[in-house]
C-alpha cells in the first residue's frame, strides 16, 4: 500500500486540482515530481499558509467580479439596441449586421464595452419583417451569459428599373477625333 500525504498546490496542475487546493498524493509523486518543480508544498510547510491566504484573497476577488458582471448581464437584459440597415425591398442587407457593429453601437449608446467574440451571433443577412428583433447571447465570463436584444429598422432602397439597363458610353465619332488631333498637332508647333 502506498503511502498518501497531504499537498496544496502552488499551481494548476492538470488531472490533480487548482491553485490553493490541498490534495492527497502518493508520497514519491509530491517528493519527486510536484515539490521540485514547484507545483506544490507540503501541507506542514510554513509558506502553506501563505498560500492559503492568497487563495482567500483570489476567490473574493472572483466574488466581486461575479457580483460586477451579473450586474452588468441584468444591464444588458434591459436594452433595445436599435440599428438602421440598409435593404432592398425583399428585406435583403447591403452587406450584413456583424458582431463588431453591434459591440460599436453599445459601447457609443450606453458605454458597455464587450469584444466581439463575446457576442453569440452569425452575421444577420436577411430581415423578415419591419421592424425586426433579434435577441443575441452574450458571454461575459465566470459561467455568467445575457441576452440583449437588437432591432433591426431597414432603410429601404428601392430598385430603378432604369439602373439596371447598361450604361451607354459617349463614343465620339472620327470626325471629332481627327479635328482634335490636328488642334493638338497645330498648338505644338506653335
Amino acid at each position: 500500500m502506498k503511502k498518501k500525504i497531504d499537498v496544496i498546490l502552488k499551481k494548476d496542475v492538470e488531472k490533480l486540482g487548482l491553485f490553493g487546493e490541498i490534495k492527497k498524493v502518493a508520497a514519491g509523486f509530491a517528493r519527486n515530481y510536484l515539490i521540485p518543480k514547484g507545483y506544490a508544498l507540503y501541507l506542514k510547510d510554513p509558506r502553506a499558509k501563505a498560500i492559503l491566504k492568497e487563495k482567500e484573497k483570489i476567490q473574493q476577488k472572483i466574488a466581486q467580479e461575479i457580483e460586477q458582471l451579473k450586474k452588468l448581464a441584468q444591464r444588458l437584459e434591459e436594452i433595445t439596441l436599435a440599428l438602421e440597415v440598409r435593404t432592398d425591398e425583399k428585406g435583403k442587407l447591403f452587406g450584413s449586421v456583424k458582431p463588431k457593429e453591434v459591440v460599436e453601437k453599445l459601447a457609443q449608446e450606453h458605454k458597455i464595452q464587450l469584444e466581439a467574440k463575446q457576442l453569440e451571433m452569425e452575421p444577420i443577412k436577411t430581415i423578415e419583417e419591419a421592424p425586426t428583433i433579434c435577441e443575441i447571447g452574450v458571454r461575459l465570463g465566470q459561467g455568467i451569459a445575457a441576452r440583449l436584444k437588437l432591432q433591426l429598422h431597414p432603410l429601404i432602397k428601392k430598385e430603378n428599373p432604369a439602373s439596371k439597363e447598361p450604361k451607354k458610353r459617349k463614343q465620339k465619332d472620327n470626325n471629332q477625333k481627327e479635328t482634335e488631333t490636328e488642334t493638338k498637332t497645330s498648338q505644338k508647333k506653335k
